[in-house]
């Protein structure tokens, strides 16, 4: 529940310098606009097999060396030792800057975290930790719909009751990336018509539901370079189900438990773009 941000460092590790078989262990916290001169321009992981565990974090426009998506902007490692990284968003679209990896899972590349007001940070009252701070995530309104919400492991952020606001750590039955964890499971992005589109593998062979309606297996068919991640809403706008940094195939909602009736699945890619379907489940 930390926000490193405006940290500059005049060598390496704009905001964590990690030195001499240290290990740094950060959870849930937010890496915005830290600069170093050289590299690492969120962390550096130096000498003698220093580590980091990196797990539900936020490293959005860190800058090493004057290029906010080079090599090492995020985090550089000079050291052998295992690190992991687990459900972060990361700036770059490569695994380069992770080397040495433990374990690299779930992680989301390249993607705007889409801040509440990344123009002021820390908000009007110049004080972290209050309603007006501009790193919380932005809901799933027209507005946008943070990729942060609901991506992060339950499990990584055991003993964390509250986020940076006071508010509950989970909020919407997983918890958030970052520091703060956005409390309105929020209406979807495009309202709900009250016609059902028979989106079917025969009409939509690329990107599509390969079934409509469905029963207790809701199956999304993606095809595309980048990867993605998939939104289910209920018709009152609750958020059901979602799932990220998904590849090409077929996806699968274990929709046992779910009520009959009309939902809505939308599919961002890394880039933005949106596709929406509505479904009925029988």
């Amino acid at each position: 529940n930390c926000v490193f941000n405006a940290n500059n460092s005049v060598s390496g590790g704009g905001a964590m310098f990690i030195h001499n078989a240290s290990t740094g262990h950060v959870v849930n916290s937010s890496f915005f606009k830290n600069t170093a001169s050289t590299s690492g321009g969120a962390v550096v992981l130096s000498v003698n097999n220093s580590n980091i565990v990196s797990e539900n974090n936020i490293f959005y426009k860190n800058t090493a060396n004057g290029v906010p998506t080079g090599a090492g902007s995020d985090i550089t490692n000079f050291t052998g030792g295992a690190n992991m990284y687990a459900n972060n968003i990361l700036q770059l679209n490569t695994s380069v800057p992770l080397d040495n990896g433990l374990a690299i899972r779930n992680n989301l590349r390249g993607i705007d975290p889409l801040f509440i007001n990344e123009a002021n940070p820390i908000g009007a009252d110049l004080r972290w930790g209050t309603a007006d701070d501009g790193l919380q995530l932005s809901d799933c309104s027209m507005a946008g719909c943070s990729p942060a919400i609901n991506a992060g492991d339950n499990a990584l952020a055991v003993g964390l009751a509250t986020d940076l606001n006071n508010n509950p750590r989970i909020a919407c039955s997983v918890v958030d990336m970052g520091s703060y964890e956005q409390q309105d499971c929020g209406a979807p992005p495009v309202a709900i018509a009250s016609s059902v589109e028979n989106i079917t593998l025969e009409t939509n062979a690329a990107t599509g539901i390969v079934a409509n309606p469905f029963s207790s297996d809701l199956q999304i068919r993606y095809s595309g370079i980048e990867k993605c991640g998939v939104i289910v809403y209920s018709a009152s706008g609750k958020l059901i189900w979602r799932r990220n940094n998904i590849a090409e195939g077929i996806t699968h909602a274990d929709a046992s438990s779910w009520a009959r009736g009309m939902y809505q699945v939308v599919l961002i890619t890394a880039s933005g773009k949106k596709m929406n379907f509505k479904v009925v489940r029988f």
